[in-house]
């Protein structure tokens, strides 16, 4: 009888261990690239133009007052600092000739950090959205800089196409 009671406390312990959750082990970067693969996306619409584009769910507006940019979203933890933002810049062009351009490399002013731009001119306009990241995270937001190289702002527009 000592012997079963011994055997079932021992068989109860070793459940308990076995089914005990474990302090995830891995570090930040790998966590963050593995959740990135199940990130919810939400829609920026500007309510006066009608542009567009998709930003992490867990991003969070900032505010743009320095006057560089028209609406940025940010994600700032684990000493780790992510924006995504959008800027329309005023150019003299001599038509309205539809031109797209992808372009991306390291920030000269920003040590381990990247960016990744998608510009597109459009009657006498630049609209530029741009990705600034860790460069350590780059395949972790691999996500986030393929929604912005598919990027078309004019469909949620209906004024200007």
């Amino acid at each position: 009888m000592k012997k079963i009671l011994l055997a079932l406390i021992i068989f109860i312990i070793a459940c308990f261990v076995i089914n005990t959750p474990r302090k995830d082990q891995r570090n930040f970067k790998d966590i963050f690239r593995e959740e990135m693969n199940y990130a919810e996306f939400k829609t920026y619409i500007n309510p006066d133009m009608g542009w567009g584009f998709q930003y992490p769910s867990f991003f969070s507006q900032e505010s743009c007052d320095d006057g560089t940019c028209c609406v940025r979203f940010g994600y700032h933890a684990n000493d780790i600092n992510m924006v995504l933002e959008f800027k329309i810049i005023y150019v003299r062009s001599s038509s309205n000739v539809y031109k797209e351009s992808i372009s991306s490399g390291n920030l000269n002013s920003y040590t381990g950090y990247c960016y990744h731009s998608h510009n597109i001119v459009y009657r006498h306009r630049c609209y530029v959205l741009t990705f600034f990241y860790p460069q350590d995270y780059k395949h972790a937001v691999i996500r986030i800089i393929r929604n912005l190289n598919e990027w078309k702002p004019f469909k949620y527009c209906k004024k200007i196409f």
